[in-house]
């Protein structure tokens, strides 16, 4: 027992740390996107990202981590990745950062709905008043109008969806894949993508931006690295309601940064959202305790 009080530690520690820092890329992006083409920034986003996955994986053979017989599916997840990041990153530069993250909360609302047509699994009718819940939490935080004026927030539910994908072809590949193969890449897309789209993008970036850049790849693969490892050490139901950690960081950090200050609404909106994901992770977790 006392083994696996001390891996559920591990796994909620690392956890807690992993979604503290990811705040820190989406402020960084948003910051850089002021003074450079926001899509020069998530190149260099993705490029640190990919460059610091590489020495993680180097001493454990870098073309034997990239070999995969699931290329096809690594690549779909890795679009994805690139399609929320890149979404999202446009959505919050007309939306708070903390508003923007809770948006992204619906996720494991999204998850559960999608899972029936795309994963074939049956949803009971306590999940589903959990899905309407966290969708009218949705709703709290983004109040639309009858002209719908917040396109921040539609882009960033949007890239929530893209991000649910990711997730289902995460899973989908957790069985069956190296974890450092799918660290590896998580990024490469996205690199290569808008690597295409430099001769119209680029500017020559100041060392000091350079340096944010670098500390984005360095936080993105830190991060993943870090979930990687906490999944080892715990379940996700488990470690679900240590996620929510992310809206308050980003809360912070949005502050500090941009001068943000959540109103009564969209804080009341994150607490619907993320007593409504609970919930689900509970469920999840009570479900697989019968099993």
């Amino acid at each position: 027992m006392s083994a696996t009080r001390a891996s559920l530690g591990r796994g909620i520690a690392i956890t807690i740390f992993a979604w503290s820092i990811f705040p820190a890329l989406d402020a960084i992006s948003k910051f850089l996107a002021g003074g450079y083409d926001v899509f020069f920034v998530l190149w260099g986003r993705f490029t640190a990202q990919f460059l610091v996955g590489v020495l993680i994986v180097l001493p454990r053979g870098l073309l034997r981590t990239a070999r995969t017989p699931f290329l096809g599916q690594q690549l779909l997840r890795s679009g994805g990745f690139t399609a929320h990041t890149i979404i999202f990153i446009l959505g919050i530069l007309t939306l708070p950062l903390a508003e923007g993250s809770a948006l992204l909360f619906t996720g494991p609302i999204m998850l559960a709905a999608l899972s029936v047509p795309l994963l074939k699994e049956r949803v009971d009718r306590p999940t589903w008043i959990a899905v309407l819940v966290g969708f009218a939490g949705a709703m709290v935080v983004t109040r639309p109008g009858l002209d719908f004026a917040n396109w921040g927030a539609v882009l960033v539910l949007l890239s929530t969806l893209c991000f649910v994908l990711y997730q289902i072809a995460t899973r989908s590949l957790a069985r069956r894949e190296n974890p450092y193969t799918t660290l590896l890449y998580t990024p490469l897309v996205g690199m290569v993508a808008l690597g295409l789209a430099l001769p119209w993008t680029w500017s020559a970036p100041s060392l000091h931006d350079t340096a944010l850049m670098g500390l984005m790849g360095l936080v993105g693969a830190v991060g993943h690295f870090m979930l990687i490892k906490a999944y080892e050490n715990a379940g996700a139901a488990q470690l679900a309601p240590y996620t929510y950690v992310h809206i308050l960081s980003s809360a912070l950090l949005g502050f500090l940064v941009f001068g943000d200050i959540p109103d009564l609404w969209a804080m009341t909106g994150a607490a619907i959202i993320a007593a409504s994901g609970l919930w689900l992770a509970w469920r999840e977790g009570v479900t697989g305790r019968r099993a």
